[in-house]
């Protein structure tokens, strides 16, 4: 789905905790984002870690995709942003 022409009365934003059914789009399009090794089963290694997995969920006409990528850990109380990506087709979006 292309990202233009939308307004934000288009779409819902959320951030919410990767979930299994996350696994598979973000390992088709973090590698070419971040390179390295994100494929499901680092995802998955990441999601056992201490390391916070997010995902940035765009809902828009009755659908939910992922526009956004974060891993963050946490330290007391700190946090420790380590990655972030946002999906090639909403990037440059106002």
């Amino acid at each position: 789905m292309k990202a233009t022409g939308l307004t934000a009365s288009d779409l819902t934003l959320s951030l919410r905790a990767v979930q299994e059914n996350d696994v598979a789009p973000l390992a088709e399009f973090l590698p070419s984002l971040l390179g390295g090794h994100w494929a499901s089963d680092k995802l998955h290694e990441h999601m056992r870690s201490a390391h916070q997995l997010r995902v940035l969920i765009v809902q828009i006409d009755n659908r939910t995709l992922i526009a956004g990528f974060a891993e963050y850990q946490l330290i007391l109380d700190e946090g420790h942003l380590l990655t972030i990506a946002i999906a090639p087709q909403w990037q440059r979006k106002r």
